[in-house]
């Protein structure tokens, strides 16, 4: 049963019954440069200011250690306000960056895709720092499952259509 944690600017987070107590401190909205929302605390321990997020902590009790800054918390359905145990996974920057929604500026919708000056739609993937063409499509259709057959393929369980379709 997930319990309900209020935040600032009227918005509420999501953790499991095991960390209900974290709803025992104030905890802020906090908005990325890319649009994405967390839970975030902020104190000042000897005039210094400590930031923590919701999602590190509860994967943090999770595994039992202390996370250093390399690693990242990933959220599976990319909601960063739901903190629930079964949402969250330990990841690199590289796994976390392959689990993202499309971006804003994405005209089609389709991550990977685009429309040639022909009119063809043109479906890409990058993998370990080189992009790889997946084909010209007549059909956005077909370059789109292109794209996911390949995020299968290459980004496993961190592939965004396998996250979603888990839910």
């Amino acid at each position: 049963m997930a319990v309900v944690i209020q935040l600032t600017k009227g918005y509420t987070a999501l953790v499991d019954e095991e960390d209900a107590d974290l709803a025992d401190v104030k905890w802020e909205l906090y908005t990325s440069k890319w649009g994405n929302v967390y839970a975030r605390r902020v104190i000042t321990v000897k005039g210094k200011r400590i930031r923590s997020f919701m999602h590190r902590m509860v994967l943090q009790r999770v595994l039992g250690v202390v996370l250093d800054r390399s690693q990242e918390v990933d959220h599976k359905n990319r909601n960063g306000l739901d903190n629930t145990r079964q949402n969250l996974r330990l990841a690199s920057h590289a796994e976390n960056a392959r689990n993202r929604s499309v971006l804003r500026t994405n005209k089609l919708g389709v991550a990977g895709v685009y429309v040639s000056a022909s009119g063809k739609f043109i479906a890409s993937i990058q993998v370990s720092g080189k992009r790889m063409s997946l084909g010209s499509h007549t059909e956005l259709s077909d370059a789109a499952k292109a794209r996911r057959e390949a995020e299968k393929m290459y980004f496993g369980e961190f592939a965004p259509s396998i996250s979603i379709e888990g839910e």
